[in-house]
């Protein structure tokens, strides 16, 4: 029968708890009997630890896009023997106390072991009845749209370097999207390739069609969701774009007309950022599920994300 990660995350929990004893007992260490007593007891766990995270992870990852979310994994993973050290190294710096410094890494292990209960994860990934919390749809969601961004801009500047090795220049595709503060900023900073075509070649003559920038702007994006796949989860995905630019449009007119400037503050750019980034990932439940659940899986993935 296949495992939860309710299941795979018990041993692992226990791995966290040696951990934490560990962490606690190196901050007062003073022999090297006790170094060595601490050295097994890291040993007999580390190996184990690390097979069942990349299990749970196996598990939990899309059919469809396991290559990317791997590639992120294999990335992040390395974070660990980063920041761990870092954050020893900054508090030892201004305490002067190695055993201050060690304590102050146990807040990652509680927040790993909380992660772990928060839900069966691969139920929720591979789209069972399972309920999943809230945060999980919400974590989910938000790395899906960092695999995407991550890897199609990695690809884009291993073109651009390539590029340049036969004296060829060719632009930028991506311009920091995940700093945009409103949905159309997003699109001018996203895929500047592929958006300035469509600008071009798709929302002017629509525009010009219709005398209306609304449906002009719905009706590029419909293409563009055609253009990724042509399936129906694509579709969506576009219209869901294409109907949240409009109705950024329509807002930044009646802004500008009524002199609404809060937007333009700092506070206003900060909520407009968090607005952006929201919608942005509910979109990506529709490239999240396109080979095994549909349309239906995606909506009830934007649901779950708000408690339904």
């Amino acid at each position: 029968a296949p495992v939860s990660s309710v299941e795979l995350a018990a041993p692992i929990h226990v791995a966290l708890a040696v951990y934490v004893l560990v962490t606690i007992l190196a901050a007062r260490m003073s022999t090297p009997v006790e170094f060595w007593v601490l050295a097994l007891m890291v040993g007999a766990v580390q190996g184990g630890a690390q097979a069942l995270s990349r299990s749970l992870f196996a598990s939990m990852a899309p059919r469809h896009k396991a290559s990317e979310f791997f590639g992120l994994f294999a990335v992040f993973e390395k974070f660990a023997g980063i920041l761990g050290p870092a954050l020893f190294t900054v508090v030892r710096a201004q305490t002067g106390d190695s055993g201050t410094a060690a304590l102050t890494i146990l807040p990652f292990f509680e927040r790993h072991s909380a992660i772990l209960t928060g839900g069966d994860w691969i139920a929720f990934a591979q789209g069972s009845a399972g309920e999943p919390s809230t945060w999980a749809a919400w974590a989910y969601l938000g790395l899906e749209l960092l695999i995407s961004y991550l890897d199609f801009s990695a690809y884009t500047d291993i073109a651009i370097g390539a590029s340049r090795l036969f004296g060829l220049r060719i632009m930028e595709n991506f311009n920091y999207p995940l700093l945009a503060t409103n949905l159309v900023e997003f699109w001018r900073r996203y895929h500047m390739s592929l958006t300035n075509w469509c600008r071009s070649y798709v929302y002017m003559p629509t525009l010009g069609y219709t005398r209306n920038p609304y449906a002009a702007v719905t009706a590029t994006f419909v293409i563009v969701g055609v253009w990724h796949a042509g399936s129906l989860n694509w579709v969506i995905w576009g219209l869901w774009h294409g109907l949240g630019q409009a109705v950024v449009l329509r807002w930044m007119r009646f802004a500008q007309k009524r002199r609404i400037t809060f937007f333009k503050s700092g506070h206003g750019r900060l909520l407009g950022w968090a607005i952006t980034m929201i919608y942005v990932s509910l979109g990506c439940a529709f490239e999240a599920t396109p080979a095994d659940g549909g349309v239906m899986d995606s909506f009830r993935l934007i649901l779950r994300a708000f408690g339904f």
